[in-house]
């Protein structure tokens, strides 16, 4: 409120203003709780993906050397595939997208012997 409110109402203006205050600050409150909320779900969101992505880590560097200390591929030919598969996405950039291509085309499995 302004000064002349102030004057007019005297400590009743004052009173005013500070439940106003006290309006404004609770609801800024209110707002950081929920972006706390936001970011604490946030957080544990990126460390289930963050474990899940190491258990893949494992599991494909544990199958890669599996196969390659049995002599089942060696080294280079592993490389030339993973080239290959790269390359499937139209980018020859080191990673493939998550999306919604059918599994048939990832397992290699021929039209119609679904």
């Amino acid at each position: 409120m302004g000064w002349l409110t102030h004057m007019v109402l005297g400590d009743l203006g004052q009173s005013i203003d500070i439940n106003d205050t006290i309006y404004q600050v609770n609801a800024q409150a209110g707002i950081q709780a929920r972006q706390r909320g936001d970011i604490t779900s946030q957080a544990m969101e990126l460390a289930m993906l963050k474990a899940r992505t190491e258990r893949l880590h494992l599991a494909l560097t544990a199958l890669s050397r599996f196969l390659v200390t049995k002599g089942v591929v060696d080294e280079a030919e592993l490389k030339a595939f993973l080239d290959e598969i790269d390359r499937e996405d139209g980018e020859a950039d080191g990673k493939m997208p998550f999306g919604d291509k059918p599994a048939k085309r990832r397992l290699l499995i021929p039209e119609g012997q679904d």
